[in-house]
């Protein structure tokens, strides 16, 4: 198994009720990089929950060197306005967490990073 360093936009599990934990964590599904779709990712095995874990509503891909996280300057370029809050992006976020019914999370939001295991 291999684990990847990604970063995306999402919030955290544990601003999610029982009830919408359950809705949420009934969705697993992998969409491809870009797209705008709700999936819970659990931080470890056998802790699986909602405050073991990320929503992630887009994956923005991997860190481009994983190795050392993050340089400064490529963190002021994931959190710059043009990939948090553009219109289009908010849009399709606020749309996707209505089909849930989790619009009430919308400004909660943020840049998140998270693995992926393949």
């Amino acid at each position: 198994m291999q684990a990847y360093i990604h970063y995306g936009l999402g919030f955290p599990g544990d601003l999610l009720t029982d009830d919408e934990y359950a809705v949420v964590d009934d969705l697993c599904n992998f969409p491809d990089i870009g797209e705008i779709k709700i999936r819970f990712r659990s931080y470890t095995e056998g802790n699986e929950g909602k405050n073991w874990g990320t929503v992630v509503l887009q994956d923005l891909g991997e860190l481009p060197n994983a190795g050392k996280l993050c340089t400064l300057r490529e963190l002021k370029t994931l959190t710059s306005p043009h990939v948090i809050v553009d219109l289009p992006t908010r849009a399709a976020i606020t749309a996707e967490l209505a089909s849930v019914g989790l619009t009430h999370l919308v400004d909660k939001v943020e840049l998140i990073i998270f693995t992926v295991t393949y």
